[in-house]
């Protein structure tokens, strides 16, 4: 699995209609040949089905909460304006309050706060041409950070969304 994977299936969960493989790589700014990759390594790893391109919704929930903290955690740097992600982002910022936000760096800034590595470089323009995706990864990324009760809210959250 490589990060741009879990992009594009997460892409692909939130859009309940049959995304083409070139709709996805324009949405996500990625190649489409690495999007004809991705879904193979998806295929492999069991996370969508193999005619079609449905995602096991399960499969890629469990990933998410027990293995995506490990195999792509989120790696923090420096005080920069960017987007705001994990529990500085919808919905989690109406739930809980932060001292410092979390955020993606952007050329398109709209916060202060802590940069967190997105899964992917094109994260942030992404996330900014689609709210449900925007949502959904901003959940992630609260998975993927850690903090007991942030993570345990994004994942009852992140399951409605994936399901």
């Amino acid at each position: 699995m490589r990060p741009q994977d879990v992009l594009i299936l997460v892409k692909i969960s939130i859009h309940r209609q049959r995304l083409y493989q070139n709709k996805i790589a324009l949405d996500l700014s990625i190649s489409p040949s690495e999007v004809s990759e991705s879904l193979v390594r998806s295929k492999i790893s069991g996370l969508i089905g193999s005619k079609t391109h449905n995602v096991h919704a399960s499969t890629f929930y469990e990933f998410i909460l027990y293995g995506l903290p490990y195999v792509f955690p989120a790696i923090q740097g420096s005080i920069v304006k960017g987007i705001p992600t994990a529990a500085s982002a919808l919905p989690l910022n109406k739930i809980f309050t932060n001292d410092i936000d979390y955020v993606w760096s952007s050329q398109n800034p709209t916060h202060r706060g802590i940069s967190i590595e997105p899964l992917y470089p094109t994260v942030p323009d992404a996330a900014l041409k689609d709210n449900k995706l925007y949502e959904a990864l901003a959940l992630v990324d609260a998975i993927r950070i850690g903090h007991t009760r942030e993570k345990k809210e994004a994942s009852t959250l992140l399951k409605a969304i994936l399901k």
